[in-house]
């Protein structure tokens, strides 16, 4: 899981605490060692954030470079660039406020936290001559797709862009930009399980998710995911 704790506040983290309720969560956050499993998750979750720091250094654990590893990994992103698939980057520096539960009565009424993109030139072109030839562009993971809707709703267009987004994507809102989403499971009354309503309907995001419970898939970053397109 992703946290950027440098740029997040004591409320939102005891918030979310509250709201997970569940020991794993807690154990991640704190890395506190019980037994095999924690012990195993604490492990990875410590690569991949030395992995990242090692060839970045942007300051900011999150990144679709890791995200990419957590939801496809490396054998299954070679098989998929073996057939045509083309990968680019993004970068969201993501914050606490992320996770955090949707408390306002009115859902425009909640307050999103402000976070920086960049949409590197390359990835911006590689998306115009994509979208020209009638090929589809698939968000790996939601900090994707609200870096790519963020240059989208700013500039009217997709082209390099970086600058501070406090996007809310919620059922509604029109995409500019991506035509398919590949994503986790979600918390219940987060701001990312609306957008995931957003792109592919509340109805059939019920269904979905009411499969995956009943199929008991495994649930947030280290967890399945789902592909919408």
């Amino acid at each position: 899981m992703g946290i950027d704790l440098a740029h997040s506040s004591q409320e939102i983290f005891l918030d979310i605490m509250l709201h997970l309720g569940t020991l794993i969560a807690v154990l991640i956050f704190f890395r506190k060692e019980i037994g095999a499993i924690v012990k195993a998750l604490a492990k990875e979750l410590n690569t991949v954030v030395k992995e990242y720091y090692n060839n970045n250094n942007s300051g900011n654990i999150n990144s679709e470079v890791e995200f990419y590893t957590l939801t496809l990994s490396s054998l299954i992103g070679n098989r998929l660039e073996e057939k045509g698939v083309k990968i680019v980057p993004v970068m969201l520096h993501v914050g606490l406020g992320t996770f955090r539960p949707v408390k306002a009565e009115k859902i425009e009424d909640h307050q999103m936290h402000s976070e920086h993109y960049h949409l590197p030139k390359e990835t911006a072109d590689l998306i115009n001559a994509t979208k020209k030839n009638g090929g589809r562009v698939i968000a790996v993971g939601t900090t994707s797709c609200r870096t790519l809707e963020s240059v989208g709703t700013f500039c009217g267009e997709i082209r390099e862009d970086d600058r501070n987004t406090d996007i809310f994507i919620y059922p509604g809102y029109k995409f500019k930009c991506i035509d398919g989403l590949l994503t986790n499971f979600h918390l219940p009354e987060s701001t990312l399980i609306m957008l995931v309503s957003a792109f592919y309907g509340y109805d059939k995001t019920l269904s979905a998710y009411k499969t995956a419970v009943d199929e008991k898939y495994r649930f947030f970053s280290f967890g399945d995911c789902m592909l919408i397109c």
